[in-house]
């Protein structure tokens, strides 16, 4: 400390400038400096727990977005049957979300060998989903959302075919009659009430012989190659929905010893294409699939 007025540095104990005189200004004590560390504490507490709030609060904001996740992230299961339940629980849920991420997608998309593909059918097929090289980037995220439309309109028509007449099942327009009675019809078929009684009566692994021989083994092994997956599979499943028995097959493929859906047909039981189920008994069920 100095002397205000004359410059004199002033020592400890001092209470006069020894040069000039002038009285030394009393030296406030403090508290050690804990009066300066303790607020600054409580506004680095506080401040924290603003932002835990305020990250607690946005966080469904960015995971979740009316209960959808934002990654797309895809389920698989250690069995196949556990995909397929897994399935149906999201349908009868109303869960088009939980539905869409049961399928492999992304994982046959990034894994898909197109070339591979070409050099086995001994063509190039411009309409087919996969028939260009998808490198990263905007045409491997078009096609994997291709991917995605295409499982979301088999979900779409599993779940149309559940009150669906053949007349609306045969993918022709309907021009005449009576335009509104057609309309209508839509909008019962559409209004699935009853979607919380859709369940499984049973699955069963389509035409065991046929899946097990050598012939379709290395069919499924050629396939594999394609895709960079470890294995596929085809189940045929049993359904209920409003008391009413239906028949559809599921196709599975495997990733990193998870199964995924491939897609909702079932080719060795005969399903079409549209992933439409198929009224049908038990009985008759067991006959189709061979079991």
């Amino acid at each position: 400390m100095f002397c205000k007025k004359c410059g004199r540095q002033i020592h400890a104990g001092e209470k006069f400038c020894r040069e000039c005189g002038e009285p030394v200004p009393e030296v406030r004590k403090t508290n050690g400096g804990k009066r300066g560390w303790l607020p600054a504490l409580i506004a680095v507490v506080a401040l924290a727990a603003v932002l835990i709030l305020q990250n607690l609060s946005v966080l469904p904001l960015i995971t979740d977005i009316g209960g959808r996740p934002q990654d797309n992230q895809e389920t698989g299961y250690a069995m196949p049957e556990e995909t397929i339940s897994s399935f149906a629980e999201a349908i009868a849920g109303n869960d088009i979300t939980g539905a869409l991420s049961l399928f492999a997608c992304r994982h046959m998309t990034d894994n898909y060998d197109y070339s591979s593909y070409i050099e086995r059918i001994q063509a190039w097929q411009p309409n087919f989903r996969y028939s260009y090289p998808s490198p990263e980037g905007i045409l491997r995220e078009a096609t994997y959302e291709m991917a995605r439309g295409e499982a979301a309109q088999q979900i779409f028509n599993l779940c149309f075919s559940l009150k669906a007449d053949d007349e609306y099942l045969e993918m022709t327009p309907i021009f005449e009659g009576d335009l509104n009675q057609v309309m209508a019809d839509l909008e019962e078929i559409t209004d699935l009430d009853q979607l919380d009684t859709f369940q499984i009566i049973r699955m069963d692994y389509t035409k065991p012989e046929t899946q097990n021989s050598s012939t379709h083994q290395e069919n499924v092994r050629r396939q594999c190659e394609i895709y960079g997956a470890e294995d596929r599979a085809e189940y045929s499943v049993l359904y209920e929905y409003g008391g009413q028995t239906y028949f559809g097959g599921v196709s599975l493929i495997q990733y990193e010893q998870k199964w995924y859906i491939e897609n909702l047909t079932g080719v060795l039981a005969g399903q079409t294409a549209y992933a439409y189920l198929e009224p049908m008994s038990e009985a008759e069920y067991c006959e189709r699939v061979e079991i």
